[in-house]
């Protein structure tokens, strides 16, 4: 069995995944080869896998929108070296399908698509489908074109709006690959295409069958495949919730075999049972607390609580006799930023003085300014209104629990009356296993690295650290088979001799200073080994009005590149990047959209455009793609640089709670053009994106104490 075949098996099954949706062999939603005009969930992730003699299909499907789904594809053609087939064909492509209609009683779902929206075109073909339900039957027709124009092909019904329409390029995807085949769209010859779906609930499976459009011209021309049928019949189980697993016959001559799980990205975290502290009425807990606290203040019993909760309690302000408290806290634990505040509120209410009727929380990010939570012990007399019933007494306590917060600009502490002095300097120390991977790389669809990640974190001052990582290798499978042909300053492209020669090595050593000049101003600093190719010095400064949806930012960095053993020695290459940033928050999806201006590591200007979607548990997918005053012919492979960005949170997963996550950005390709520093320039929009007013205000009742 093709190696990389089992590599990806391994790694679906070692993650969580919950299963709602089935996917084609082309990893959108379908029945074997062919589309239909159903979605997944909004914001469900699918991870597929299908194997047959004519290609290997490794794919990504993201639903970005309740009518809108997108899959980043990664082909092996000939997977078995079929004697006689000349085809050795490695092809990276996008899909994307959008929702046209829902089905009604009447009338059926219908869904418009593009496959292989931009690169070579190997499965170039745009179709328009139609789904429909009776019973537990599901059938779908539907009209296609490229690729899906094979069999009974007829002329494009478009064409009456011009003979443009009747003729259809030969060429996709600009001579380089990556462009988009614009040219392309919708035209020339079509054809139908069509299938059934019944499911037999019972036994957990569905049973297949379509008649497929495509003729395999491509791969009958490299001699993969002789005449091949338009008819396939499979079958599909979902015994088990984590995964589906698929066989079919297929194209009447060769077996075929597929497996997929989902992820679904909107779920909210549930909050993590957690031992409520007491240690002001618990003797056990009171006689386990440092000498140092004074429990008979309640600023130090609150301390006491906060460090155990996973808080931070930086200070706070309660005058003899005043009604209002203010306390300044950093979240350290909670992957939700609510949950953090809940339990602050929680433990003021336990530990403040019964005069207190007002507690203001001012929240602080990385030590830079966040907005602050206003919270109100007593219930107003407007909500006082009788209940009805036990249903409508919850209600209405927790709508006055919600209507107690407010949401509040971000403002400095003055006059603290009470404050932690934490020892300084202070250091913590790490060390974690870890995983470095490279999807869909042009030779492989996976390879990775598996190494013990040693680190440390030396605190000199508030907002003032020196970070440190040294990564020493356990397993690799990294390789420089594939050798740089840019001609470009190779700022990227040779990444590969970093995780080879240096697979044990530095990562990071830096010193980094964060803070805020006022409440809408703030910044970064850094200097140092900052990344595995570069070592530098720069910073980043974000003007972010709490109650406003724009941001700008801008950040300069001047770097070399580092020698490829990850020592402290460097090679010739230096380099300044400078970029000025425009952020918006979209009130819809949760998305949010960036624009960077600036230049690039390899020297070249241009632009930056990129899109996240991010749920209220953390998770976040998104897109972006660079243009510069490259050609595609400087560039290379892939004409341009673009990718797919992931962040996965832990908390849900791990027990607890945590703010650990992993990101990773997908890319096609490792090219010179358009490419910036990893980690340092434009993310402070992101990091601060759980302190926004709108990610907090969407999750006041969740701050609610019981």
């Amino acid at each position: 069995m093709h190696t990389s075949f089992l590599k990806w098996l391994a790694l679906l099954l070692t993650i969580i995944f919950s299963q709602s949706a089935y996917p084609s062999d082309f990893g959108g939603i379908g029945l074997i080869d062919i589309p239909t005009a159903r979605m997944a969930p909004d914001g469900e992730i699918t991870a597929s896998i299908s194997h047959q003699y004519l290609a290997a299909k490794y794919a990504l499907t993201y639903q970005v929108m309740p009518r809108v789904e997108s899959t980043f594809r990664y082909t092996v053609f000939n997977p078995r070296k079929i004697r006689g087939s000349v085809d050795e064909l490695k092809d990276r492509s996008y899909e994307v399908k959008a929702l046209i209609s829902k089905e009604r009683r009447w009338f059926p779902a219908v869904a418009i698509g593009v496959r292989d929206i931009l690169g070579t075109g190997a499965w170039a073909s745009e179709y328009v489908v139609g789904s429909k339900r009776f019973g537990r039957l599901d059938a779908s027709l539907g009209i296609g074109w490229g690729r899906l124009a094979g069999h009974g092909s007829f002329d494009n019904p478009l064409s009456v709006f011009g003979d443009d329409w009747k003729f259809r390029e030969s060429a996709a995807g600009g001579s380089y690959g990556g462009e988009i085949r614009e040219g392309t769209f919708f035209k020339g010859k079509t054809a139908i295409f069509g299938g059934l779906k019944y499911r037999i609930p019972r036994w957990g499976i569905d049973l297949l069958a379509e008649y497929n459009s495509d003729r395999f011209l491509r791969e009958q021309r490299l001699k993969s495949i002789d005449s091949p049928s338009p008819y396939s019949f499979g079958i599909e189980w979902h015994r088990f919730p984590q995964l589906t697993l698929g066989i079919s016959w297929q194209h009447g001559d060769q077996f075929g075999f597929s497996i997929a799980a989902n992820l679904n990205s909107k779920n909210k975290p549930k909050r993590q049972p957690q031992h409520r502290y007491y240690s002001s009425r618990d003797n056990r807990s009171k006689a386990l607390a440092p000498t140092h606290l004074d429990l008979n203040s309640w600023y130090d019993r609150a301390l006491y609580d906060f460090e155990r909760s996973g808080l931070k309690l930086q200070a706070a302000r309660l005058e003899p006799g005043a009604t209002t408290a203010v306390i300044e806290i950093e979240n350290e634990d909670y992957g939700l930023y609510a949950d953090a505040v809940e339990r602050a509120l929680t433990l003021s209410e336990i530990h403040m003085p019964s005069r207190v009727s007002r507690i203001e929380v001012l929240l602080r990010e990385s030590d830079m300014l966040a907005p602050s939570v206003h919270y109100l012990r007593a219930p107003r007399a407007s909500l006082s209104k009788p209940a009805r019933s036990i249903e409508d007494a919850r209600e209405l306590d927790t709508a006055s629990k919600i209507e107690r917060i407010t949401i509040a600009e971000p403002k400095k502490l003055v006059r603290p009356t009470n404050s932690t002095d934490y020892e300084l300097p202070r250091v913590a120390f790490g060390a974690d296993l870890a995983a470095r991977t490279q999807l869909m790389d042009p030779d492989d669809p996976l390879r990775y690295q598996l190494y013990a990640k040693l680190s440390a974190r030396l605190l000199l001052a508030e907002g003032l650290n020196v970070w440190f990582s040294y990564g020493v290798d356990l397993y690799n499978d990294f390789s420089t088979q594939r050798e740089s042909d840019s001609v470009l300053p190779k700022v990227r492209s040779e990444i590969n001799r970093y995780l080879t020669e240096g697979a044990s090595g530095i990562h990071q050593f830096y010193v980094e200073k964060r803070g805020s000049l006022s409440t809408t101003l703030h910044y970064r600093a850094f200097g140092g080994i900052l990344e595995e190719m570069f070592s530098g010095f720069g910073g980043e400064m974000l003007y972010q009005p709490y109650l406003s949806r724009w941001a700008i930012g801008v950040d300069i960095a001047s770097v070399k590149r580092r020698d490829y053993a990850k020592t402290f020695d460097h090679l010739e290459y230096e380099a300044v990047t400078h970029f000025v940033s425009l952020y918006y928050a979209s009130p819809f999806f949760n998305m949010d959209a960036a624009v960077h201006l600036g230049k690039y590591l390899a020297g070249d200007e241009g632009y930056t455009i990129e899109a996240r979607r991010t749920f209220d548990n953390g998770f976040s997918v998104g897109l972006f793609m660079t243009r510069t005053n490259v050609s595609a012919e400087e560039f290379g492979e892939g004409s341009f640089d673009k990718g797919i960005y992931f962040r996965l949170p832990f908390d849900g997963i791990l027990p607890g709670n945590t703010r650990g996550s992993y990101s990773t950005i997908l890319r096609p390709l490792e090219r010179d053009g358009g490419r910036r520093l990893d980690d340092f320039g434009g993310g402070l929009w992101w990091a601060r994106r759980g302190v926004r007013f709108d990610a907090l205000s969407n999750h006041k009742a969740r701050m609610t104490p019981p």
